[in-house]
């Protein structure tokens, strides 16, 4: 439902390489020049209609989205204030015009568009702030608790559901799109400090980035391990 221009700016932006790939190579083969495109959660840059998968896959996003926000779910309440802050709804969100060479459909890295403002104005383009969407930043309530992996009932309640007051905002006969989205930032690893020990003060959401790439991964893709610890021959190994 996004436009062309859309998803052609994302492919030919710069991906935002401070994020979490776990030991996936972003970098391999044709996966460079697909800039945004191309995520932990979508390495091979597949394309799915016209969205941006660095938009989809990370929340609040740093570049201008064609979305409006109407709530968020969270496990972590004390992010509230963040996430109605940045979201577009009231905050302006910035992207880099640039002349790029040639007229192709993806770019190497050393010509894609800049991701942020200071690559920008070295590349002799301007950065420009697409003002807010100046609409109510989105409700922002605690997530219900429910079984791994299991979307139906929670508790005794029935299904998860959230009633949702169309804004007035909303032209009559307007054509809309409710798009949801479900983002995870997985606290499975354990973060060791100097001792060895787990690290609980390690916040996943914050601190969990590209310093844990490659090499540094603490969860490595198809690992082979007794997960459960019940003991090879009861639960593991498991991949």
């Amino acid at each position: 439902h996004e436009s062309f221009d859309f998803y052609d700016a994302c492919r030919k932006r710069q991906r935002n390489k401070g994020l979490y790939a776990a030991d996936q190579n972003l970098e391999q083969g044709n996966r460079k020049n697909l800039g945004a495109a191309v995520t932990r959660q979508n390495p091979n840059g597949n394309r799915r209609g016209l969205e941006c998968p660095e938009e989809r896959d990370y929340y609040p996003y740093w570049h201008p989205t064609e979305w409006r926000d109407a709530a968020v779910f969270t496990s972590d309440t004390k992010r509230c204030g963040f996430y109605r802050d940045e979201s577009q709804n009231v905050k302006g969100k910035g992207h880099c015009k640039v002349t790029v060479p040639g007229n192709e459909a993806t770019l190497p890295p050393d010509t894609q568009i800049p991701n942020h403002e200071e690559a920008c104005k070295q590349r002799g383009g301007q950065w420009e702030e697409k003002e807010p969407w100046a609409i109510d930043p989105p409700e922002c309530l605690a997530l219900p608790e429910s079984r791994d992996n299991h979307l139906g009932n929670i508790g005794t309640t029935g299904p998860q559901y959230y009633t949702w007051r169309v804004p007035e905002t909303i032209k009559d006969n307007d054509v809309c799109v409710f798009r949801l989205r479900y983002n995870i930032t997985s606290s499975d690893l354990g973060v060791e400090k100097k001792d060895g020990e787990n690290d609980p003060g390690f916040d996943f959401f914050r601190d969990l980035d590209s310093g844990f790439n490659g090499d540094n991964a603490k969860l490595k893709g198809d690992p082979k391990k007794d997960f459960v610890g019940m003991g090879a021959r009861v639960s593991g190994p498991l991949q």
